[in-house]
């Protein structure tokens, strides 16, 4: 059994995340990682799709929205600072990045949830004033607070696990 080092929860071996606060159960060391050049990965699948719908959008972005619960992978390309939510009919408002798709009002996301900001290498998120809350690691979020957060922390919007994954080579 794995023990939560964020909340005390036991988990089933070889959980990822504690299913009760959403913190990360398994640290690896990244620093041999290798990345590899558009072209190459490209050339690396022939005659088969890409994992991604649009590969050079995904190389080139700078940030991207990680959905924990089906591994999609949402580039945000040309943004350092951008809203994350979901969109409603008839509301004028909505927000950068749209959750909707993917079942979010029914995981408590709310229309304009959090917005993230991109200051040089520093990455930060605030809750909008959301109606079930922000969690990053399973520790809540104060409403209209900034707080810094590294690319990979689990950040909950309600019950909608996501992950802020910043491209430190991206140009």
């Amino acid at each position: 059994m794995i023990i939560c080092p964020n909340c005390r929860h036991g988990e089933v071996p070889g959980a990822l995340f504690c299913s009760e606060c959403g913190a990360q159960l398994v640290f690896s060391d990244t620093s041999n990682t290798t990345a590899f050049p558009e072209k190459q990965m490209k050339d690396d699948l022939p005659g088969t799709a890409p994992i991604q719908p649009n590969i050079t959008a995904t190389l080139r972005a700078r940030i991207m929205i990680h959905i924990i619960d089906n591994g999609k992978l949402i580039p945000v390309t040309d943004k350092t600072e951008f809203t994350v939510g979901r969109a409603s009919d008839g509301q004028p408002i909505t927000p950068d990045v749209d959750l909707g798709e993917f079942n979010a009002f029914d995981y408590g996301v709310s229309r304009l949830h959090i917005v993230v900001r991109l200051t040089g290498e520093d990455l930060s998120i605030m809750d909008l004033g959301s109606s079930n809350g922000t969690f990053i690691n399973g520790v809540r979020l104060p409403v209209n607070s900034i707080q810094s957060v590294s690319s990979g922390d689990v950040v909950s919007l309600g019950k909608f696990r996501i992950q802020i994954l910043v491209n430190r080579t991206a140009q």
